[in-house]
């Protein structure tokens, strides 16, 4: 058979519970300007942790931490071979509401997107 698995998540390297957003002053050519990067503290272990989902959510939820290895070789295993994969970043926005906004992250991407082939079983 064939079939194709196409699937989304939040990029394991970059928005995950092991990472923080952070902002900078730069004094670059005598203007200040902010810096936007991501801080990875946890990455490669797998792990579960309760977060926030959404800014105002009554309760924290589950997240499922793991790093692209995992999530790959368990569809390699399976007979899928990778033959697509994206990674979406947001535009830059001028007027961003929130200086956290993914809007201002716009050389990083939020998203993995990964499109697999079945092959067959292994």
């Amino acid at each position: 058979g064939s079939g194709r698995f196409v699937f989304s998540v939040s990029h394991p390297c970059f928005n995950a519970t092991g990472c923080k957003k952070v902002v900078e002053e730069e004094d670059k050519d005598g203007e200040l300007i902010m810096v936007y990067s991501v801080k990875v503290s946890e990455y490669i272990r797998p792990s579960t942790k309760k977060g926030l989902g959404i800014i105002g959510q009554p309760a924290p939820h589950y997240y499922f931490d793991r790093p692209i290895s995992v999530l790959f070789n368990t569809c390699f295993r399976a007979g899928f071979v990778m033959d697509g994969m994206e990674e979406p970043a947001f535009e830059p926005m001028a007027d961003a509401r929130r200086t956290f906004s993914w809007s201002n992250y716009s050389e990083i991407p939020p998203v993995l997107v990964a499109r697999m082939r079945f092959m067959g079983g292994t």
